[in-house]
């Protein structure tokens, strides 16, 4: 075993007498020279004698009471024996000087806490459990640091007993390739530093817990920086962004209590649109594609509410922001609901002026034919699903009684998706997901989601280890306001419990229902999947959890997502997915570059692979949930409104829309001759800027085609029917498609 001096490490003739550094490396032995600090000091070449020279020069007397994980003399003379000191001195890369602490800090590793790697398998060999908590002492004491584990034999260390020493600051194990740990001890996260939550590694180190009868792992992955992580992408994950400039004529203005007032715009030229406040909900509203985002900006010298959001057929929906209290606010007027819904929106984090709605980037993306987001400088705001289908975005304001500009518009065809304002979360769980637990997936996800533009404000973890899906939604109703999602990964104790099937389903809905009275949008996970002891131990495990029911998790895994769905909630797949096949025959699988990792390490709990898939698969049910599907084919048409209505017509039956798509019939009720009267008038953001002429079916009373007739739709958005045949009680609109209305 080799001991290095100071002088090994620094430029020659910088190194004293009295101010050393003592290194313990591997290697040969070596002879010091006279000058150094034991040929000329202490005459030494051993490490006995190393050991000699450190206590002396660092002024204690060693005695002969061994040293322990409590008190060590040892620990106390490394803490000690470097000393800032003119003669122990080297420029650091930046030139400043650097003592030598500093050198110490950057060269200390296991061995110099006498520390060895001879790990057999047996109980002969050394036992670190001193070393290592002297170890971590060492770097709590100094703020923090790396912790070196070379190999220098076989690579293994032996950790017998219990180490309550605790990890007070940022500390990242550095290990050679080959290196792993062999633990003997009574278990939990307060028996082994090892098992710290805050402990990073440069790789993934395996932990043999012998009387357990598993192996673990420590976790590379959890905690670490966007920066240490080079982002990826393939060919399919392109962006394309197509601009296109939009003028003030593209727009209307809008009073949304009475959409079919319009109101004439004070000024309208080609990069702005004005228009006065008069205190109420007021508008510019444009027809917009599916996949397009329109962005605008907006002001007004008066305070007030500055929203972004859609108009529909059948309301109106946006988010919106008080410039004076800097609060975001939803509301929601679709169809379905008798007056709006407010719900607190968190802004986590963002309340500099370059924020606020008046004074940034706006934008609104229409997803589906009920979805939109609402984006601030291309951060998503709030996505929603809404009751009626889209037929404009919108840029206004409310409680202004100054004059609004709306300016600088432009419309973007893209599949650009954008990141996310700072996300608020509270977390559910059992002892797969509880912060406790190294591996907690929720971690994981973290990190995860920083290489999407998503950061966390806050992740909230009440997962605790052991409770079923009822104990869990307890602590969700203590949570209230103030949360943007809810994550619930539950079911797997209830599964083992045998929880009633009808109870189970009605908790979950409890949980759905609960987190959306909150103002959050709940996101549960379908339970994981697990394997017994027996199958583990048919396979060459010696120990692991007892688990139950394992055959029986397909009721609740299917109950779960029709519980989800009936609530209004969504469901995260992936969790079940992302970890593939869970079989217990991967223990003793031999395959060549298959498995390295098993998914569990108890056959319940994940090993950081496990761990990272269900991080991964949570990671993407988040931006899934901000970005949404188009789902417009699975949508429902509705019938237009009835102000659209005019002469009577519709009282019968109204076409129906979706989107910019027409369908159903307008039946003419025989109140008014139809030819050449209008039977219903376009709201003015889905006019024509010139006259369309198209040919539709008309049908008689016994609902068979009586002919064909002309449609003709003015540039006041008029409706009317032409050459329409005698027998005719009703015209179809199934082929209308107001695409090429709105967009000329």
């Amino acid at each position: 075993m080799a001991v290095k001096q100071l002088s090994d490490l620094l430029p020659a003739g910088s190194v004293g007498d009295t101010d050393l550094l003592l290194l313990r490396q591997g290697g040969e032995d070596k002879k010091y020279e006279a000058g150094g600090i034991f040929g000329g000091k202490y005459g030494l070449n051993s490490v006995g004698g190393a050991s000699q020279a450190l206590y002396q020069d660092a002024g204690i007397v060693p005695n002969t009471v061994a040293d322990t994980i409590s008190s060590s003399q040892y620990l106390d003379a490394l803490k000690t024996y470097v000393k800032p000191a003119s003669s122990i001195s080297v420029q650091g890369p930046s030139g400043s000087e650097r003592d030598g602490q500093s050198k110490f800090d950057d060269y200390t590793s296991i061995l110099d806490f006498l520390g060895i790697d001879d790990d057999d398998g047996s109980l002969t060999t050394t036992n670190n459990l001193i070393p290592f908590s002297q170890y971590f002492q060492y770097l709590n004491s100094i703020g923090g640091g790396r912790m070196y584990l070379p190999k220098t034999n076989t690579g293994g260390y032996l950790i017998n007993g219990d180490d309550t020493t605790l990890v007070t600051s940022p500390i990242e194990i550095v290990a050679d390739e080959g290196v792993y740990l062999r633990i003997i001890y009574s278990g939990g996260i307060g028996n082994s530093p090892f098992a710290n939550n805050n402990v990073k590694c440069n790789r993934q180190i395996l932990k043999i817990q012998q009387n357990f009868g598993f192996n673990n792992y420590t976790q590379p992955n959890t905690g670490i920086l966007p920066a240490e992580t080079l982002p990826s992408i393939t060919q399919g994950q392109g962006v394309y962004s197509e601009p296109k400039v939009l003028v003030g004529n593209n727009f209307s203005i809008v009073d949304l209590a009475d959409p079919s007032n319009n109101i004439a715009p004070l000024t309208s030229v080609p990069d702005a649109i004005t228009f006065s406040g008069t205190g109420k909900e007021v508008a510019a509203v444009k027809a917009a594609r599916i996949g397009d985002e329109t962005f605008a900006l907006m002001s007004n010298p008066t305070a007030g509410i500055f929203f972004a959001g859609v108009l529909t057929a059948n309301g109106h929906s946006y988010y919106s922001q008080d410039s004076g209290t800097q609060e975001v606010m939803f509301v929601d007027s679709t169809a379905g609901v008798t007056s709006p819904i407010v719900t607190g929106v968190p802004y986590t984090l963002m309340i500099q002026q370059r924020d606020l709605f008046n004074n940034s980037l706006m934008s609104v993306r229409v997803i589906s034919a009920r979805k939109y987001s609402v984006l601030c400088n291309g951060l998503v705001i709030g996505t929603y699903n809404t009751r009626s289908n889209i037929t404009g975005v919108m840029f206004g304001t409310s409680q202004i009684d100054g004059v609004t500009s709306v300016s600088q518009f432009s419309s973007i065809t893209t599949n650009s998706k954008g990141g996310s304002k700072p996300l608020r979360i509270v977390a559910l769980g059992d002892s797969i997901s509880d912060n406790d637990v190294q591996y907690s997936p929720y971690r994981v996800m973290s990190s995860i989601l920083q290489s999407q533009g998503i950061q966390l404000a806050e992740l909230n973890n009440l997962s605790v280890a052991g409770e079923t899906a009822a104990q869990q939604y307890a602590r969700l109703e203590s949570v209230g306001v103030g949360y943007d999602y809810c994550f619930a990964q539950v079911g797997v104790n209830d599964i083992q419990g045998a929880t009633s099937f009808s109870s189970f389903s009605q908790i979950i809905v409890d949980i759905c229902t609960k987190a959306k009275e909150y103002g959050m949008i709940p996101i549960i996970g379908i339970p994981t999947q697990f394997y017994s002891l027996a199958e583990a131990n048919a396979n060459g495990q010696t120990g692991g959890q007892d688990t139950l029911n394992n055959q029986g998790g397909y009721t609740y895994r299917a109950l779960l997502i029709r519980a989800v769905a009936s609530a209004g909630g969504l469901v995260n797949l992936q969790s079940l997915k992302n970890q593939g096949a869970m079989t217990g025959k991967w223990l003793s699988a031999d395959i060549t570059g298959v498995q390295t990792d098993t998914l569990v390490v108890d056959n319940i709990h994940p090993t950081p692979y496990g761990a990272m898939m269900l991080g991964l698969g949570w990671a993407e049910s988040l931006v899934g949930a901000l970005h949404r599907l188009d789902d417009s084919d699975s949508q429902l048409f509705e019938s237009v409104p009835t102000n659209w209505m005019r002469n009577g017509f519709g009282a019968t039956t109204r076409p129906t829309i979706k989107g910019f798509k027409l369908a159903g019939k307008v039946h003419f009720d025989g109140l008014t001759n139809p030819e050449g009267t209008p039977f219903m008038q376009l709201p003015k953001h889905l006019r024509p800027i010139e006259v369309k002429i198209k040919a539709v079916t008309c049908l008689a009373d016994t609902g068979l085609p009586s002919g064909v007739a002309n449609l003709y739709i003015g540039v006041d958005g008029n409706c009317y029917g032409f050459n329409i045949p005698a027998t005719t009680v009703s015209m179809s609109l199934d082929t209308m498609d107001l695409t090429d209305v709105a967009f000329v």
